[in-house]
């Protein structure tokens, strides 16, 4: 009785400190998975684009009327200054003829 009894002792302890130990190796593992998981931390960052177009006409007008309008000037100017030495002519051609 005695061998069974040291050999239930034993095996009873041998399983005591065999439970303990795997325990122990769970809490750690159980602590570093825990761990890990708390300091892994995800960061996500948006980024947004704004696109601004600026659309810049430039017109031109060029105006022909005015220099039509010189040009016309110009020519009705020059007309009635020899219209009027046209005139002068006359007026002293028969000065001239009737003296």
């Amino acid at each position: 009785m005695e061998k069974n009894y040291f050999v239930r002792e034993f095996f009873a302890v041998y399983f005591t400190i065999t439970i303990t130990i795997t325990t122990i190796i769970a809490i750690i593992i159980a602590t570093t998975i825990t761990t890990t998981t708390t300091t892994t931390t995800t960061t996500t960052t948006t980024t947004t684009t704004t696109t601004t177009t600026i659309t810049i006409v430039n017109t031109t007008t060029t105006t022909t009327t005015t220099t039509t309008t010189t040009t016309t000037t110009t020519t009705t100017t020059i007309i009635i200054i020899i219209i009027i030495i046209i005139i002068i002519i006359i007026i002293n051609y028969d000065d001239n003829k009737s003296i």
